[in-house]
């Protein structure tokens, strides 16, 4: 769970433990940076970001498959949720959920498949 200002830059005001454990980043080291692009990399596309921010802009729910990596690089594709949270009727926060996670890496694969490409 990680949980952002409504607004930009979707300013992180909490994570929970879960959360730190899937990336590899502690509370500390994120409450108070702006947007989860910590978590973005090569993989990370535009398409992607921009299907799950679109319902953002106009204070909608939202949900997509997104590449993300962890503190440490591991590559993973995450199903997130994201919620309006309001107060008095005025959206203040939105609510993260990673609710499926698959790893990407090589030994992910050489798990699911027998072998691991080299040339990835």
């Amino acid at each position: 769970m990680v949980m952002t200002s409504a607004d930009r830059p979707y300013t992180i005001t909490r994570v929970n433990e879960r959360w730190e454990k899937l990336t590899g980043y502690k509370s500390e080291d994120v409450v108070g940076k702006s947007t989860c692009s910590i978590l973005q990399g090569d993989d990370t596309t535009n398409e992607e970001l921009d299907l799950l921010m679109r319902p953002v802009l106009f204070k909608r729910p939202s949900s997509a498959m997104i590449t993300n990596y962890t503190k440490s690089g591991r590559r993973y594709r995450g199903y997130l949720m994201l919620y309006p949270l309001s107060t008095d009727s005025i959206i203040s926060h939105y609510l993260g959920l990673t609710v499926y996670v698959q790893w990407m890496d090589k030994e992910d694969e050489k798990k699911q498949t027998g072998h691991a490409d080299e040339e990835k």
